[in-house]
């Protein structure tokens, strides 16, 4: 019986992994890239799948065997038609069935329409409509009751867009939009967020906010509404708090040493509940990607410890020293977000 190959570091090396097609005209046809690779393993690799992140985007790529040493390519052809706006679309590259040995491509650029408005009120442009910001920035949200955050839309066209609906929107997030907005309008656009709906969530959070329009240039416009999640704990008593669970961990920094870009490695660190009651381990978050944590048990009683597995994935990650971040997430009321740094050296 033959046994799966398995690979201790990535055997292929890109001659890049983004572009950037910079300004683009809407009506100025496809655009291609392609991106190279080079076997440099032991073993032959074939390009088993290639997705793409849009069906604006559309891979080609080798179809045959690539023996070690030989050369590979993976063309993306991305489609501006209809698409004016600024744009970052990915690649997906998968090889010999093993989804662990793949590659993320990335392709970036800002199509110009002919027909977008030659001036935009607000700095970020949706098509015929602009808007103050993309990010709706709540806070720390502590307290029980409603956060609210407003940010401007303006219409910069000469004819009128309707709003029809707002997808995919989580129930304790209201949003107050105009259902029209006239030709050369403004309009406040209100967001309002129930903290006492918000019971499971904890730590940094981020929902999308997709407007189903009828803008001929862009009819969906997506914004992005934030915040940090922590719990209350100024009305515990002294001793409430001296009853408090307590957490220690091993260390507060970890070095991974060197990682083959598009490899992995993986640290143990070690949990504990120092304090009289039970400890919750309520969320493990990383802002990238490339770092990710897991506990073996999500309570601690008094006493009792837990490792932490924290993985760094090396998977399109640029060539150099990298400093990331790990949030551990519980319920000590002096330490709720515990904070680990983390460095790893990626090396080609």
């Amino acid at each position: 019986m033959m046994m799966p190959m398995l690979y201790s570091q990535s055997p292929f090396r890109f001659d890049k992994v983004e572009h950037q097609f910079g300004e683009i005209l809407e009506t100025g046809g496809d655009q291609r890239i392609t991106f190279t690779f080079k076997n440099t393993g032991n073993h032959a690799l074939v390009i088993t799948e290639v997705n793409a992140s849009c069906g604006c985007t559309t891979p080609e790529y080798t179809k045959d065997t690539i023996l070690p040493g030989q050369q590979g390519w993976i063309t993306a052809i991305y489609n501006p038609i209809g698409r004016p706006g600024p744009f970052e679309k990915h690649v997906f590259v998968t090889f010999n069935h093993i989804p662990s040995l793949s590659m993320s491509l990335a392709i970036k650029g800002n199509v110009i329409s002919s027909v977008t408005p030659e001036k935009y009120t607000f700095t970020v442009p949706f098509g015929g409509i602009s808007a103050s910001e993309t990010h709706i920035d709540m806070g720390i949200m502590m307290k029980e009751g409603i956060y609210s955050a407003t940010f401007q839309m303006a219409n910069d066209m000469a004819t009128d867009v309707r709003f029809y609906n707002i997808k995919d929107l989580p129930s304790f997030i209201k949003v107050q939009y105009p259902r029209t907005l006239k030709a050369g309008e403004k309009a406040e656009v209100k967001i309002d967020i129930d903290r006492k709906d918000m019971n499971q969530v904890w730590g940094d959070f981020t929902y999308r906010i997709i407007f189903l329009t009828d803008d001929p240039l862009m009819s969906s416009k997506v914004f992005f509404v934030k915040g940090v999640i922590k719990q209350d704990f100024s009305h515990l008593t002294k001793q409430e708090l001296k009853m408090a669970p307590k957490v220690k961990v091993s260390t507060h920094h970890i070095d991974f040493g060197e990682v083959k870009r598009g490899g992995k490695k993986e640290v143990d660190i070690v949990l504990e509940n120092v304090g009289k009651s039970d400890l919750e381990i309520r969320k493990i978050h990383s802002p990238c990607y490339c770092l990710s944590g897991k506990s073996e048990l999500p309570t601690l009683a008094p006493g009792q410890k837990t490792t932490i597995k924290v993985l760094y994935d090396a998977l399109g990650q640029a060539e150099g020293t990298q400093n990331r971040a790990l949030t551990i997430y519980t319920n000590d009321p002096n330490q709720s977000d515990l904070v680990i740094k983390g460095k790893a050296t990626i090396k080609l």
